[in-house]
């Protein structure tokens, strides 16, 4: 892990107890796979923005535990189609953003 990723991983740690959270914008930061494994908890997350992270389809797992979600940015990310196919259908309420 680098130093940035350290401090979002410490930074989702503490997101993660925000029980009543319903949007959260990651858009253009260096969250990983791991650290979308700390919104797993969060019950009423609603929207979700992922764009221009590295995220992967590892990641896929991690989102499809927040079954609250409605709708989620990944325009330029790291999943692949296969990846999004696999999102579209553990999240079959949500609205996946793919493109820009």
């Amino acid at each position: 892990h680098g130093p940035q990723e350290e401090r979002i991983l410490a930074y989702l740690e503490h997101v993660s107890k925000l029980k009543r959270l319903k949007g959260l914008h990651l858009g253009g930061t260096a969250v990983t796979d791991a650290g979308i494994a700390r919104l797993a908890g969060l019950e009423k997350l609603e929207k979700l923005w992922l764009d221009g992270t590295p995220v992967t389809d590892a990641a896929v797992a991690h989102l499809a535990r927040v079954p609250s979600l409605v709708e989620l940015h990944i325009a330029e990310t790291k999943l692949t189609p296969h990846g999004i196919e696999d999102l579209r259908t553990a999240l079959p309420r949500c609205e996946v953003v793919a493109g820009r």
